[in-house]
């Protein structure tokens, strides 16, 4: 029985993944994939989200089966009490998480930001999925269940994990070609107007063509070669054999065996990180994308890239080994202001377990009052706190501080 239930969802799972990656050629038709994403993790609305952390802009978002009324009400003014919010700056990268597991349900359903914002906008749980994370992007890939629903156990998370790595190789790819603006329609036509070294692949393997960047960096020999005209890595054993596979993979549809093969990391003789993406070319947007290059059943994207740093709360709580629960209090103090039972409604715990928590902050980080929270957070310039004008934000109550 239990095998017959994955196997359908492997099916779905499959047919889901060539739209995918149809939307790293085609962004517009994300919607359509989160729709399909909606049913097969049988969510209320799912999106994709990117934040350029550094700017403080939003890079892309698409969604599908949200009320617009509520998503404008959670970026204006609901994401800084979101309870769940810590958690998911800590998820790793490829990681996929649920609300119920970092927080449970019914505690969820004390605090203010579900009493305000979930209950109204009708959600419960949520699967969510980090799909990339640096010191500057951080963009997840979430579906909001429905309160009747929630929790809603392992199944949607498991699905999810499914077509994580997917997701993740269709968004860096798409992110090379929106980089440099072009068609991607065209794209074996338009790929010598990328930076990135791009290689068409055959079946076996064989390149077809290369672009510019990617002659270059087959003449330096210290990346990348052609053996017997077959394209190929330099590097460990590891690397050689995740380039080969992610190829061998592309060509069977895009089945990915090994997910660490979804970014192959690559380096120069000189010590230049780089990563290697391989897109599927077998059928859809992709098939169309490569008809200048016929016997292509395969792309493989190359581009520098800098060794990612910690976002903001993680470089926070690395700095000063602040548990989570810390870093939750620390974040509900420069959102709310220094009331402790408004902090409490927030974080969805007591008022003798904020005072414990901000005791433990005042030691940890040598803080002595609120102001000096809020200028330790705005130094390590987290885009997802908006910036807090101390004379603006309620004290910290005298009461809490005779408890420090």
């Amino acid at each position: 029985m239990r095998g017959g239930a994955i196997m359908p969802d492997f099916d779905r799972a499959l047919s889901l993944t060539g739209d995918i990656y149809d939307a790293a050629i085609d962004p517009s038709l994300w919607p359509e994939v989160l729709r399909k994403l909606c049913e097969f993790l049988g969510s209320a609305a799912s999106g994709l989200n990117s934040h350029d952390v550094a700017a403080g802009t939003c890079r892309f978002h698409f969604s599908w089966g949200d009320d617009p009324h509520f998503t404008r009400l959670y970026l204006e003014k609901y994401i800084n009490l979101n309870p769940h919010l810590v958690s998911l700056m800590m998820l790793d990268v490829g990681e996929v998480g649920q609300a119920s597991r970092m927080m449970p349900i019914e505690k969820f359903r004390n605090t203010r930001f579900y009493n305000e914002w979930a209950r109204p906008a009708g959600y419960g749980d949520l699967t969510v999925a980090m799909i990339e994370k640096s010191a500057n992007i951080v963009t997840f890939l979430s579906a909001p269940h429905r309160d009747c629903e929630s929790p809603v156990g392992a199944v949607p998370r498991r699905r999810m994990e499914m077509l994580v790595p997917h997701v993740r190789r269709a968004v860096a790819i798409g992110n090379v070609i929106a980089m440099h603006k072009i068609d991607a329609s065209v794209l074996s036509d338009a790929v010598d107007a990328l930076s990135a070294g791009v290689f068409m692949v055959a079946e076996d393997g064989r390149m077809i063509r290369a672009n510019e960047s990617g002659q270059a960096m087959l003449k330096a020999g210290d990346m990348l070669v052609l053996d017997r005209g077959v394209l190929a890595a330099r590097g460990s054993a590891a690397v050689r054999q995740a380039l080969r596979d992610a190829i061998a993979e592309a060509t069977g549809g895009g089945v990915i065996v090994n997910p660490r093969g979804v970014a192959i990391p690559l380096v120069s003789r000189s010590g230049d990180h780089h990563v290697a993406h391989v897109l599927p070319l077998t059928s859809g947007a992709r098939r169309k994308a490569a008809l200048a290059a016929p016997a292509a059943v395969a792309a493989v994207f190359v581009h520098d890239t800098a060794v990612g740093g910690l976002l903001p709360l993680e470089a926070v709580a690395q700095q000063f080994q602040l548990s989570a629960a810390e870093l939750r209090v620390l974040v509900a103090v420069v959102e709310v202001g220094g009331n402790i039972a408004e902090i409490a409604s927030v974080v969805g715990i007591s008022e003798p377990t904020v005072k414990t928590h901000l005791r433990r902050l005042f030691e940890k980080t040598g803080a002595q009052r609120q102001t000096d929270f809020i200028r330790l957070v705005a130094g390590y310039s987290n885009p997802l706190i908006r910036s807090s004008d101390p004379t603006r934000r309620p004290a910290l109550e005298e009461s809490s501080f005779r408890m420090m």
